[in-house]
């Protein structure tokens, strides 16, 4: 038995809430490499050619899938790409949202500012960081976000915290979020402005409820773009 196969046999012991907080750490190691390496790739200039080719197709219309569907995702399906490609999408899709694999109990008031409410959610949020995008005018901003869910059958009142990136989208704008049941099932979905073209075309990604898991995951098959007027439209050309 190889040390994987050890590590996932004993995984396989733990209880949902130490699955959880393993599955939340595991996150956090994800994104801080991932974070590292773009950095590293961004400052020796790896990627300039692949922004560009990024930022091109961002103003042409032609990006929608955000990051969730670029990376692996059991949630999502058989979603793969390559390193490259996947580091130049992540600066254009401009969205990316990681939710506790398990909700943590409320019991205080969360952090940040109510952007977005509905029957059975508040979403709050905190500006965490504001950066210039790469080597263009636009701007990177990076937010905490805090999901307040009023009731779920298996644990109550929960809270999903996450960490949510956009371009060139003040996220505190509550006009840049809504919330509504956008994939029919009769509960509570959200989504958020992932980014804002040069003709104030904006690229939405939407996070649905899942009822038997309880959590929320990434709505891949939901595309959703507005113009400059909050009309939507098919397509950011």
């Amino acid at each position: 038995m190889t040390r994987v196969e050890q590590l996932a046999h004993e995984i396989q012991k733990v209880s949902p809430k130490e699955f959880a907080q393993l599955w939340e750490w595991l996150l956090e190691q994800d994104w801080t490499a991932w974070d590292r390496q773009i950095e590293r790739d961004a400052a020796a200039g790896k990627l300039d050619r692949f922004i560009g080719e990024a930022l091109a197709d961002h103003a042409a219309g032609k990006t929608g899938a955000l990051l969730p569907v670029l990376m692996n995702s059991t949630d999502t399906g058989e979603m793969r790409m390559n390193r490259k490609l996947v580091s130049a999408a992540v600066l254009v899709s401009l969205f990316a949202f990681t939710s506790m694999a398990e909700p943590k109990k409320v019991f205080a008031p969360p952090a940040g500012s109510k952007v977005a409410s509905g029957q059975q959610l508040d979403i709050y949020v905190v500006l965490k960081e504001s950066k210039p995008f790469a080597a263009t005018s636009s701007v990177l901003n990076i937010y905490e976000t805090t999901v307040v869910v009023h009731q779920t059958h298996k644990h109550g009142r929960q809270r999903f915290k996450g960490r949510l990136e956009a371009i060139d989208a003040d996220l505190l704008d509550p006009s840049m979020w809504q919330v509504g049941d956008f994939d029919g099932d009769g509960l509570d979905d959200y989504r958020a402005v992932a980014g804002i073209s040069k003709n104030g075309c904006r690229t939405w990604a939407t996070q649905t409820w899942l009822r038997d898991r309880e959590r929320f995951t990434f709505g891949a098959k939901i595309t959703y773009l507005t113009d400059a007027s909050g009309k939507e439209v098919k397509s950011c050309h």
